[in-house]
Parts: C-alpha cells; structure tokens; sequence
C-alpha cells in the first residue's frame, strides 16, 4: 500500500506564515481574479479599508463588506493563524478528534472560544454541497452511541437495537471508499423504521447501486421497492457465501465509537450530527492527507455562521 503524504505543521506555517496570508488566500478561493461586493454583486470600485484587512467598501452602494460574510469565520476576532491551526489539527493530527481544553493547551485562548471553534469547523466538515450519490457497491449499517445511565438509576443500559441510544445510520462506498453517516432520532425503545432509513438511502445513494445490508427488517423496504439489495445473516456468518458483507463500515463504526468515548466522552443529541460528520469527512479524506486542509477551508466558505 502506497504511503500517503501527510501535510505537516511547517508545511502550515510555510504556506500561511501571517494572517494576511491566510486573508488573500480566501480572497482568491472565494472571489477570484476579482472581489465582488456581498450587497450589490458588481466587482468594480472595491476598495480595501484602512486597518481592517478583513473588510472592503464599494464605491457603487457605498457598503462595506467582510470577505468572510457567511462562512464560518464571519465575525470571529480569532487569528486566522491560530483557525488554520485547529483545522490542521482536527483534520490531519487527531485521528479521534480533539477537545477544546487539548486545543486550548495547544493555542491558548478561553474553553469557551476553542470549543465554538471546533464546533464551526465540524459544521464545515458536515457541509459537503458538492455530495455526489454513492454509485456502486454500498454498505449500510446502524450503530447506537450514547453513555451508560447514572450510577443509582433503575434505567437499565441495553444493548443493540433496543437501547435508548442515539440510532447512527452510515453507508459506505466502495468505489469511492468515503463513508457518510447521520444520527436518526426514533422515539425511546421503539427500533428504526423503514421509511426513516429509506428517507435517508434516497438522498445519498444512486437507485441503480447495490445495497448490502444485515437482515434487520427496517431494510426490508428496499426489496419491496425492488431495489438490488443483499443481506448477511450476522448471527450465523461475516460474508455471505455470495461475498455480501459489512465489514467496512463496522470499520468505521469502531473509530467513531474510539472517537465518543475516548476524546469527547460525552456529546449532546443535538450536535451529533456534526461528531458523526467530523469523523466520517476524516475517514472519507484519509487517502489524501495533504489536501484535506484545502477541502475543510473550502467547504467553510460557502456556510453561513450557526
């Protein structure tokens, strides 16, 4: 297997050396040849203003507008330096991903800051506009995350499909080998049902691909929509004598769980989405390593702040 080159942290500081290095480079991802202003959209009579490198005035409707308006940096006070830091650190270095208080030991700066910071970067990882669908070969499995109830609880931790955990869907490609997941919420102790998981199948996987699934019945959907679907019987076997498995996105399962438990511990329903899409944007990229910086800044230029 061919070693992938990895991007490193003097790389970083070689390419951005000043934050004004870090502000023509979104200059030229953003707008081009030409900056454009956010209000009126002409791209003659931009003038950049005194002290504030950030922002522009327009000599036609005489606003002034910052090159960041709706992306994830709009409005931070934050060196851009010490941003392309922690994205280089969530992207490449951390495997499992790291907490705010690692990266303020890292950066400096508040708790409350460095976590803001890596929550708007896991909105840009989670923001692929540019998805295409899953053509071939897909792999679909559910996972359960959550922690175990409180020491003296009468609540009792199940395991599988009939635990109160949060439900996490993920498909694998294995044409493409990127993999997507997103937790679905189903009410407590009821199991996921077919048109919640057929919902999701239909808006990241083609309808000509095939679908390998274990024999779990909210799948059954798919052969009633005669879809090409597969299945492994898991309590007897691992691949099915017709080579049907699911061994790849179990894969994923075990470094997003090594993810929740061993550098988060801890994560709210309502961010799970974007711990499922941090993880899933670093396994679907790990082939390319020296370009995963650029994919993250250029998936956070065309957000709006959250």
């Amino acid at each position: 297997m061919a070693t992938v080159k990895t991007m490193t942290f003097f790389d970083i500081l070689k390419r951005f050396p000043t934050q004004q290095s870090v502000i023509d480079y979104f200059i030229k991802s953003r707008y081009g040849r030409k900056i454009k202003c956010n209000h009126c959209n002409r791209g003659k009579k931009i003038y950049p203003l005194k002290g504030r490198p950030k922002f522009f005035q327009c000599g036609y409707c005489n606003n002034s507008f910052s090159i960041f308006k709706g992306t994830i940096f709009e409005r931070t006070r934050v060196d851009l330096q010490k941003w392309i830091f922690a994205i280089y650190q969530v992207s490449v270095v951390a495997k499992k991903g790291i907490s705010a208080y690692q990266l303020q030991r890292s950066i400096g700066l508040t708790y409350k800051t460095n976590w803001r910071m890596l929550k708007q970067i896991r909105i840009a990882m989670t923001n692929d506009k540019n998805f295409e669908l899953f053509q071939s070969i897909v792999e679909i499995d559910e996972t359960y995350l959550g922690g175990k109830p409180k020491k003296g609880s009468d609540t009792k931790s199940k395991r599988g499909r009939g635990t109160n955990k949060i439900a996490v869907v993920g498909i694998y490609d294995r044409k493409t080998e990127k993999v997507f997941a997103q937790p679905i919420f189903r009410k407590e102790g009821q199991n996921l049902k077919g048109k919640q998981l057929l919902q999701l199948i239909d808006s990241k996987v083609a309808k000509k691909a095939k679908i390998y699934t274990d024999e779990f019945r909210g799948y059954w959907i798919l052969d009633k929509l005669k879809r090409k679907h597969f299945t492994v019987d898991h309590s007897k076997e691992y691949v099915a004598a017709d080579g049907t498995h699911t061994n790849n996105i179990e894969a994923f399962w075990s470094l997003l769980k090594r993810m929740h438990y061993g550098t988060y511990h801890k994560i709210s329903p309502k961010y799970m989405t974007y711990y499922c899409g941090e993880e899933a944007f670093r396994f679907s990229n790990r082939s390319d390593l020296n370009g995963i910086l650029d994919k993250v800044l250029e998936q956070s230029l065309i957000i709006k702040n959250r």
